[in-house]
């Protein structure tokens, strides 16, 4: 600022250089500005907020109510809310990992484990070492989250104490933030920090926002600083919350993933029926199919089912087996996706296996074999799911069976879809997640809707989406992610050919059309030769699959074992490495985690994401510690995490190789 330019021109100024740098750096948000100054100008909408320089600060006055929006002036709050930020790991902050306490005798414990046997074998000595940090606060806070905005002067008077590599801020009211664009120079804060923003973003946009920002530079995660204005809501630090206890390595492990990769070698080598998942089939496209989840609608309706259950091709969920059986209903087709080995409840529930001998199963490759082979193996068709060792056959995934079943139904080209028991939410009367008899079922309290915002577990939470029937329900978060799924498939996948149905009374799905079993809409339909079905539908299967080993199916394994080979050389390579201190080690690891979690093809992204999860469960780990631990140790801690977090990397670089070598041609 020079003496001529008075405050006005500063002002200007400063919004100028910010456009200019939204414009080229952050584009979408570029064009919400634009499109705002245009609605204005078309006198589509009209300006709410007025602002004012008063008393050496700036001050935004709500015209509609004529009230002040600071009061004190934005000057005195930035500097009030400067003075309220600390470098506390209590306060003010989102741990983004699960808080587990490793004893040195629990160290020698998962010692003689192996990760197949408990993730903690892979990282127990890591997190025992860690957890030694003789510091509660933090040297330097690396993520920072604003939620609200306002003027935006207390996110320069932050950043001038904090210097945060990295900020998410977050405002929904568009104008406003256009407002800040004159008081805050965003452009020169983006010169030492890297900025995400969200604003004026719906539920669904903020979700993927927040993703992108937890997994940028993700070591940097584990605990997040953030300051909320008083006059903004609360739901965006829920919704963020949410974010990170969904985060998939906090729900899937690294080891599970990896012997889940490995699974369906075995099945090849047995010579099991791998579905051509890219194919249409006839049997399905021109009957009504009927898609039956586990979700308290199910049981509700019930005996309408067994009424009309000749009228559809049946697809079940093996999680509904035990209530099939109990009312006699054998279902067409059953679906299996779960690679866990306690997915065996599912099965349990049923009295007599041979029930469903009739049935065909498709089932997700990473399938328990103590699941499998409790199965004629002439009725079972396996899909992948994760690793794609047949190429040519297809490979898809989502978050859950539900919404995987779905998925699978669309891909296999059926053009009417009914959904039952799909509900994705809560019984409205009892709480309940799904019907009676669910191994897996809870019942949630409906009165106590996420009354403590700072203690959430994932599937436990409440959440209110938009119902089937009802104008709202509640849902889990873990639902609610089925349910973006379902919503993604219906609108990017399902073909417009393509009817769905929705006959629960639960969450409403995009692109589908909410049908009440009491229009008696099955009046017309004609009852179906359910063992001509069965045998069309199995004849079509076997027609497109494959139970051998192909050429393409060799070069692809051994393809993997190379990348894998070269992964264990680069980890070998790394072990021999000595480090001065703690930030040559730090620097030396995120090019060593960069190499290893980074995907360049098809056949090292398995190995690539199993080291991504690893590292997101671990690696934040390490860098706080180091954030905490006494300078005078950090060449002997470097030296020691080095040692431990390399022999881990190695042996899960070893176990891959050693599942590779079961199925190879020389």
């Amino acid at each position: 600022m020079n003496d001529t330019m008075t405050i006005e021109d500063v002002a200007r100024e400063t919004f100028f250089e910010n456009i200019a740098y939204f414009e080229k750096n952050h584009p979408d948000l570029y064009g919400k500005l634009a499109a705002f100054d245009s609605a204005v100008e078309q006198n589509l909408y009209q300006n709410k907020y007025d602002l004012i320089y008063e008393n050496g600060s700036f001050e935004i006055t709500d015209t509609s109510v004529n009230k002040k929006f600071y009061a004190i002036g934005s000057a005195k709050y930035a500097s009030i809310v400067s003075d309220e930020i600390n470098f506390s790991r209590d306060s003010g902050v989102f741990e983004t990992f699960k808080k587990i306490i490793v004893s040195d005798e629990a160290v020698i414990k998962y010692s003689n484990l192996t990760i197949y046997e408990d993730n903690l074998s892979g990282h127990a000595d890591i997190l025992n070492y860690t957890q030694k940090a003789s510091s509660i606060k933090m040297k330097h806070i690396d993520k920072f989250i604003f939620f609200g905005v306002g003027l935006g002067t207390h996110i320069t008077s932050v950043d001038a104490k904090i210097s945060a590599k990295i900020y998410l801020i977050v405002e929904d009211d568009l104008e406003l933030f256009r407002i800040s664009l004159f008081t805050t120079p965003y452009y020169k804060i983006a010169k030492t920090s890297e900025l995400f923003f969200s604003i004026f973003e719906t539920k669904e946009e903020f979700a993927h926002k927040a993703t992108l920002f937890l997994n940028h530079h993700f070591y940097l995660n584990h605990y997040i600083k953030y300051f909320q204005m008083a006059s903004y809501s609360d739901d965006k630090l829920v919704a963020f919350h949410l974010q990170v206890a969904s985060q998939s390595h906090m729900l899937f492990f690294y080891n599970s993933i990896l012997q889940q990769y490995l699974r369906p070698l075995e099945y090849i080598k047995e010579g099991f029926n791998f579905l051509n998942i890219l194919k249409r089939y006839p049997s399905l496209v021109q009957k009504p199919v009927i898609f039956l989840a586990a979700g308290p609608s199910l049981q509700k309706n019930i005996t309408w089912l067994k009424l009309h259950q000749k009228q559809f091709v049946i697809v079940a969920l093996s999680a509904v087996l035990g209530i099939l059986e109990k009312e006699n209903i054998i279902p067409d087709i059953i679906t299996h996706l779960d690679g866990f080995d306690d997915s065996d409840m599912l099965f349990k529930k049923v009295t007599n296996l041979t029930f469903f001998n009739e049935s065909i199963f498709l089932i997700a490759s990473r399938t328990p074999p103590h699941i499998v082979h409790t199965l004629q193996k002439q009725n079972v068709f396996f899909f992948e799911s994760g690793a794609s060792y047949k190429k040519e056959l297809g490979n898809l995934s989502a978050f859950c069976v539900g919404s995987t079943t779905y998925l699978l139904l669309i891909a296999l080209g059926v053009s009417q879809l009914y959904l039952l028991g799909l509900d994705l939410a809560l019984d409205s009367a009892t709480g309940n997640t799904h019907s009676d008899g669910h191994p897996f079922i809870k019942n949630l309290n409906l009165e106590t809707i996420n009354k403590e915002k700072d203690v959430m577990i994932f599937n436990d939470n409440i959440l209110e989406v938009v119902g089937n029937f009802d104008e709202k329900v509640y849902t889990t978060s873990g639902f609610a992610t089925s349910i973006a799924s379902i919503n993604a498939t219906s609108c990017g996948f399902k073909k417009s050919s393509q009817q769905v149905y929705n006959l629960s009374n639960g969450a409403f799905f995009a692109n589908t059309t909410p049908l009440s079993i009491e229009t008696q809409f099955v009046a017309n339909f004609k009852e179906l030769d359910k063992s001509a079905i069965r045998q069309n539908i199995a004849q079509e299967f076997y027609t497109h699959s494959s139970n051998k080993i192909s050429e393409s199916n060799y070069q692809t394994i051994n393809n993997r074992l190379l990348n894998a080979k070269k992964a264990a050389a680069k980890i070998k390579e790394w072990q021999e490495m000595m480090f001065d201190t703690s930030d040559v080690f730090l620097d030396s690891l995120i090019i060593m985690m960069k190499q290893l979690y980074t995907s360049s093809n098809d056949d090292d992204y398995d190995l690539a994401f199993i080291y991504q999860e690893y590292f997101k469960l671990t690696a934040s780990h390490i860098f706080d510690f180091f954030n905490r631990a006494v300078d005078d140790n950090a060449k002997t801690d470097s030296i020691n995490l080095h040692r431990m977090l390399s022999s881990h990397l190695l042996n899960i670089a070893n176990l891959y190789i050693d599942g590779l070598n079961h199925l190879t041609k020389d």
